[in-house]
C-alpha cells in the first residue's frame, strides 16, 4: 500500500509539471475571452538608446523586476543578436507563442548595445506597462503625457455588453481588411502563422489619436476601393493610468470602441474620443465553457476592422532616442497599427496577419496609414 500511495504521489507531480506556470495561465485566462487562441498576444517594443547598454546589467535588472512582479513568471535569458538580424528577432518575439514553462518577458540587446527589442504576454503588461519594463530594465523614466480614461466607467455592464455585442455580429459585423491575392503560406504546411511587422518614420506628422484613428479608417476604405459597405469599427487602445503617474510593469488597459463615419472629420473624431465611454472589461477566463466558444465560432463577425494604439509623446532625459511599438493583431485579416514618440522622432507602425497579407500588402497598409497621417512624414525603418 504504501508503494502504491508513493507512485499516485508522484503520479500527481507528473501530472502538475505538465500544466503551465501559475503565471502563464494567468495570462492566458485575462486573454480567454478575447476570442482568437491562433496567436501569440506577444506584444513589442523596440527602443534605439543614446548610449550602448551592458546587458548582464540588463540581465540583473530583468531578475530583480521578476521578483518583484510574479506576474512576468520565470526570469528570461538576455539575447544578443547582431544588427542584421534585427527583424528576424523582432519578428520571432512577435510570432512565438508563450510555451507552458516560458518567461512571459522576452528581452534582446543588439551586440553594440544600443537597440533593444522587448516583447511580454499582453495578459501580463499593456504598452505603457511594457514601457514601464524598459524603465526598470535601463533605469530610464519615461513618462507618458495620454490622457486615459482613469476616471471613466465603462457604459454598461459587461453582460449587457456582451449581448449588445452579439447581436452586432449577427447583424452588422465589422468590415475587414481584403486579404491580399497571395498571402505568404506555409507550403503543404497550410497558412504560414505570425505577423508582418512593418514601420515608418512620421516625425513631424499630425500624431494625435484622433489623426491616428481618422488615417486608419481611410486607409480601409482605399484599400477596400469603398466595396464594404459594412460599418468601420475600430479598437482603441486606452489607459486607465491617470495623466503623469509613474507607470508601473502591469496591465492597465482600456478600449474605446469607435464607429466610423465615411467622411468623418478630425473634429468629429476627436468630438468621438472624448465622448465614448469605454467598454467593460473582459472576466478573466481560462478559455472554457460557453463564452469562450461563441467569441471563437463568431470570430469572423466579431471584434473590431483593426485596434489603433498610441502611447503618446514619452518624456526623458535624452537616454532613449526612439521607440517602436507593435500591438497585437488579432481575427481574420488582423490589422493593429500602433504609433510612438520621443521627442521629435515619432514611429508609425502595422502589424498585419501573414495568413491574410504578404509583406508587400503590410507595407501598402502601412504607406496608406502614413499618408492619411499629414505631409512631411520621412522614409521606411
Amino acid at each position: 500500500m504504501r508503494a502504491r500511495g508513493a507512485s499516485a504521489k508522484k503520479g500527481r507531480e507528473v501530472l502538475g509539471a505538465a500544466g503551465p506556470d501559475a503565471a502563464v495561465a494567468g495570462a492566458r485566462a485575462v486573454v480567454g475571452l478575447y476570442g482568437d487562441p491562433t496567436i501569440s498576444w506577444s506584444v513589442v517594443l523596440e527602443v534605439e538608446v543614446a548610449r550602448p547598454v551592458v546587458a548582464a546589467q540588463v540581465s540583473a535588472r530583468a531578475r530583480a523586476l521578476v521578483e518583484q512582479q510574479p506576474a512576468f513568471g520565470r526570469a528570461p535569458a538576455v539575447q544578443r543578436f547582431p544588427g542584421r538580424a534585427l527583424e528576424e528577432v523582432r519578428g520571432r518575439f512577435a510570432d512565438t507563442a508563450y510555451a507552458d514553462h516560458a518567461p512571459l518577458l522576452r528581452i534582446a540587446v543588439d551586440e553594440p548595445g544600443t537597440t533593444l527589442v522587448l516583447a511580454a504576454h499582453h495578459g501580463v503588461v499593456d504598452a505603457l506597462g511594457l514601457v514601464a519594463t524598459l524603465n526598470h530594465l535601463l533605469g530610464t523614466g519615461l513618462t507618458s503625457e495620454a490622457r486615459g480614461v482613469s476616471a471613466l466607467a465603462a457604459g454598461e455592464p459587461f453582460l449587457a455588453r456582451a449581448a449588445h455585442r452579439l447581436g452586432e455580429a449577427v447583424t452588422r459585423p465589422p468590415s475587414r481588411f481584403r486579404a491580399s491575392p497571395q498571402p505568404r503560406t506555409g507550403g503543404s504546411r497550410g497558412p504560414d502563422p505570425g505577423d508582418w511587422l512593418v514601420g515608418t518614420d512620421v516625425s513631424g506628422a499630425a500624431l494625435s489619436t484622433a489623426s491616428l484613428v481618422r488615417a486608419t479608417g481611410r486607409a480601409l476604405q482605399q484599400w477596400n476601393h469603398g466595396s464594404d459597405r459594412r460599418p468601420v469599427v475600430l479598437a482603441v487602445g486606452a489607459s486607465r493610468r491617470t495623466r503623469g503617474e509613474p507607470l508601473r510593469p502591469d496591465r492597465a488597459t482600456a478600449y474605446l470602441r469607435i464607429e466610423l463615419p465615411d467622411d468623418a472629420t478630425p473634429e468629429q473624431v476627436a468630438r468621438q474620443l472624448r465622448e465614448t465611454l469605454p467598454e467593460p472589461d473582459f472576466p478573466v477566463t481560462r478559455g472554457l465553457g460557453l463564452g469562450p466558444l461563441l467569441t471563437r465560432a463568431l470570430a469572423s463577425r466579431l471584434g473590431a476592422t483593426a485596434l489603433v494604439s498610441n502611447l503618446g509623446r514619452l518624456a526623458d532625459d535624452g537616454a532613449v532616442l526612439r521607440t517602436r511599438f507593435w500591438p497585437a493583431a488579432s481575427g481574420p485579416c488582423g490589422v493593429a497599427v500602433g504609433l510612438s514618440t520621443v521627442g521629435t522622432a515619432s514611429t508609425l507602425t502595422v502589424r498585419a496577419r501573414r495568413t491574410a497579407f504578404d509583406r508587400s500588402a503590410a507595407e501598402s497598409l502601412l504607406g496608406l496609414v502614413r499618408d492619411g497621417l499629414a505631409p512631411g512624414t520621412g522614409g521606411d525603418q
